[in-house]
């Protein structure tokens, strides 16, 4: 037959592990939701880039995936470091200073328990644990480190998750834009614009500008580039080649 004061220590004792599990499950939950905003984060600038031409349910599926794996870590972890019934009743009697009375209680054997002794300190301990409120010893909190975590995390989420749609407006019109034209020297025509030139050009007609040494020095130099031959393997060096009067005499 139960005892029913051994029923209120032990009910109590459940009570504050119920507790601690919940508050366990908050932490782990607050620290893997803390990473998965942060994944989250980085898919939003990096999926520009790695599915650029997926749709709307690529933007979504990574940060999607990060919060239920999240999740499913956080509670697994927070189920895992939950303290056991003893270690719960040990933090019973440190909250409200009960000097390990409760934890005695619950290590004692059967035989120990229906002694004497063990009667006295079960009568001493269960009045005592019985009118505690185990809510207000245990409360469900975060410290402001752990709680700071999560509201930067979704911060630096939301910032990327509106700079997404930018970033990928800017690698799509550097993709559309269109190449520089790469500009084509025809060398047949060029050197037939010079010859045409050596037709036009005669030395011997423009008596008064051979009186000047400096036209003098500039029509030795027209000479030159005038019979100078065009290699028609590097059409753009010929191009270059050319005088103004050339080039516009094309257009």
């Amino acid at each position: 037959m139960d005892n029913p004061l051994r029923s209120v220590v032990e009910l109590q004792v459940r009570r504050v592990h119920r507790r601690l599990l919940l508050q366990s499950l908050l932490q782990n939950l607050a620290l893997c939701g803390s990473a998965a905003l942060v994944l989250s984060a980085l898919w939003f600038l990096a999926r520009p880039f790695l599915f650029a031409g997926a749709g709307d349910a690529w933007r979504w599926s990574g940060p999607a995936a990060f919060l239920a794996a999240a999740m499913a870590t956080g509670v697994l972890l927070g189920w895992m470091r939950t303290p056991t019934l003893v270690a719960s009743a040990l933090a019973l009697d440190q909250q409200f200073s009960l000097k390990e009375r409760v934890t005695t209680l619950l290590t004692l054997t059967p035989h120990l328990a229906d002694s004497p002794a063990g009667q006295a300190l079960l009568n001493d301990v269960a009045p005592r644990v019985q009118k505690l409120h185990v809510a207000s010893g245990f409360p469900l909190t975060l410290s402001w480190q752990r709680s700071l975590m999560p509201v930067a995390a979704m911060v630096l989420a939301v910032a990327a998750f509106f700079f997404d749609p930018l970033v990928g407006q800017w690698r799509l019109a550097a993709l559309a834009a269109p190449p520089i034209p790469e500009q084509k020297v025809n060398a047949d025509e060029i050197k037939q614009q010079l010859d045409n030139l050596k037709k036009v050009i005669d030395p011997s007609k423009n008596l008064d500008a051979q009186q000047s040494k400096e036209m003098k020095e500039l029509m030795e130099e027209w000479e030159k580039l005038v019979n100078k031959d065009v290699d028609p393997k590097t059409p753009s060096r010929s191009a270059s080649a050319l005088p103004k009067c050339a080039r516009s005499s094309k257009r």
